[in-house]
C-alpha cells in the first residue's frame, strides 16, 4: 500500500536537509530503475502495488520532497 503524497510530506518534514537529499536521491534512483526496466511486464503480475503504481507515487513523492528541501534550504540559508 502506498501512502498519499500529503502523508509522505508529513513524514519527511522532520528530516534535516542532508537526510532529505538522501531521500530525494533514493526516489530518483527508483524512478530511473523503473524507466530502464518498464518493459518487464512479468513483475506486474506478482507485485501489489504494481511497479507502474509505485513509479507514479515516486514521482509524486519527488515533488513533495523537493518542496520540503526548498523550504529547509531557505530557512537554513536566510537566517
Amino acid at each position: 500500500m502506498m501512502i498519499s503524497p500529503a502523508i509522505y510530506k508529513e513524514q519527511i518534514e522532520k528530516l534535516c536537509l542532508g537526510e532529505l537529499l538522501k531521500e530525494r536521491n533514493k526516489i530518483i534512483r527508483d524512478i530511473r530503475r523503473f524507466e530502464k526496466t518498464k518493459d518487464m511486464d512479468s513483475f506486474e503480475i506478482i507485485m501489489n502495488p504494481s511497479p507502474a503504481v509505485v513509479y507514479q507515487c515516486n514521482n509524486d513523492y519527488l515533488v513533495e520532497v523537493t518542496k520540503v528541501i526548498n523550504e529547509k534550504f531557505n530557512i537554513e540559508h536566510n537566517k
